[in-house]
């Protein structure tokens, strides 16, 4: 497809013309000054070079962007992490433009590349926009306290962490981009769909299988009841209810150890995941950017443009190569998952063995009436239970390393789907 020309005819009012085809990218210094920009930049926010070189950043804000968005953005780069976010600009002749940023700091500075959103998810961040911009103004909320809120807003969405939203957004518009564009899909964004949705049922299933656990835990202390009520017959039941009791405790913090959310095994992986994403998207679109650039005409009397391909290039390649040892740290994390879950099945096979215990002192105290029948019976349920969680634990861990395992080698494809999209776009 082609792009537009660049001076073409621009609305009165509306949007400012920005399509799909086009990306732009900005680079700042620490402050937010403006440094060096496209010609799609330039033309889009219809500034001329003289008064954009120079300009804060803040010269194409508009007045429908929450001051949340922006605490969100300034705290994660001044940290040194990237971030995406959705942003409606406001071009010096009025018109808006949305784009989804990827925000990335670079030496001495940050850099910024748009693209056009195209997926339906840019309608649900309009109106949480409009709706925390009218807290913001009716409640005189601080940047502080609007960003909290919008993280908030977000959990109640599904997304336990403004990382988790981005990488989302992320890998949906460079789909959605994708598909609009009629070009392949990255080869990495399938695997990481299946990557995500097996790490999240294997957290459920434990979380699941930990609600089993919490809802036996009084089984141990019945049994050293019906045992005091034996007396010096109860013994071996004392004995069994402790084993119990004490096995029930090591596999719950087995448990808890993965599933713990600040700083568990599945917390880890989780953000090594969301991360990986969002960086191999980053990469993708730096890559095709760095295509986009090259083509363009006229910057040479307004930057060194061989410099800035050299800062878009190293950039990408330093995220690709990140991603990848992300993916390869989920691999590691999954495969000593894999360990753990052995060792809890082994567990198990030692609850099934007390159970077994507790069946032969039942048919051996015949005077335990209905009491120890119903205990042996909830065992009985608790067993099936926990070993049919973990078989599927099993499973949905396999697959996590699998997938893993093949993104660390498949994404370095990314370099080569770039490129060809790259070409694509002439």
């Amino acid at each position: 497809m082609s792009t537009p020309p660049l001076h073409a005819r621009r609305p009165s009012q509306g949007e400012a013309p920005f399509e799909v085809t086009e990306l732009f990218f900005s680079r700042t210094d620490r402050r937010g000054v403006i440094q060096t920009g496209n010609t799609v930049f330039q033309r889009v926010a219809d500034h001329p070079w003289d008064r954009l070189i120079g300009a804060p950043h803040k010269v194409i804000r508009h007045k429908d962007m929450p001051k949340a968005v922006f605490h969100l953005l300034w705290s994660t780069i001044q940290a040194g992490e990237p971030i995406g976010a959705y942003v409606k600009n406001m071009a010096r002749d009025g018109l808006h433009y949305w784009v989804f940023a990827f925000v990335s700091p670079v030496k001495d500075g940050y850099l910024s590349i748009r693209l056009k959103p195209v997926s339906p998810l840019l309608k649900t961040v309009e109106a949480e926009y409009a709706a925390l911009l009218a807290r913001e103004r009716s409640e005189g909320l601080t940047p502080e306290t609007s960003a909290a809120l919008l993280l908030e807003r977000l959990k109640e969405m599904g997304f336990p962490s403004y990382r988790a939203f981005m990488s989302h957004a992320a890998a949906t518009e460079t789909a959605a981009r994708s598909e609009r564009l009629e070009r392949t899909e990255a080869p990495w964004i399938g695997p990481f769909r299946t990557i995500t949705g097996a790490l999240r049922e294997v957290a459920d299933q434990t979380g699941e299988l930990s609600d089993v656990f919490q809802s036996i835990r009084g089984i141990p202390y019945n049994m050293r009841i019906l045992a005091s009520r034996l007396e010096a017959a109860g013994g071996p039941i004392s004995v069994i209810s402790a084993n119990y009791g004490i096995l029930s405790d090591e596999i719950s913090g087995w448990m808890h150890s993965f599933a713990d959310e600040n700083g568990g095994s599945f917390h880890d992986m989780t953000r090594a995941i969301e991360t990986a994403q969002f960086l191999q998207c980053t990469a993708l679109i730096q890559q095709e950017m760095v295509a986009a650039f090259q083509r363009e005409t006229g910057l040479d009397e307004h930057m060194d443009v061989a410099a800035e391909t050299r800062i878009l290039n190293e950039q990408r390649l330093a995220y690709d190569l990140q991603a990848q040892d992300g993916m390869a740290m989920v691999a590691r994390q999954a495969a000593r998952f894999t360990q753990s879950v052995r060792d809890m099945k082994r567990l198990i096979t030692g609850l099934g063995a007390t159970r077994m215990m507790c069946k032969i002192e039942g048919a051996r105290l015949r005077n335990t009436g209905d009491n120890l029948v119903s205990v042996i019976r909830q065992l009985d349920q608790f067993q099936e239970n926990i070993e049919e969680r973990l078989q599927r634990i099993d499973e949905r861990n396999r697959l996590v390393q699998r997938t893993a395992c093949s993104l660390t080698s498949s994404c370095s494809d990314a370099r080569e789907a770039g490129s060809a999209l790259g070409t694509a776009a002439e």
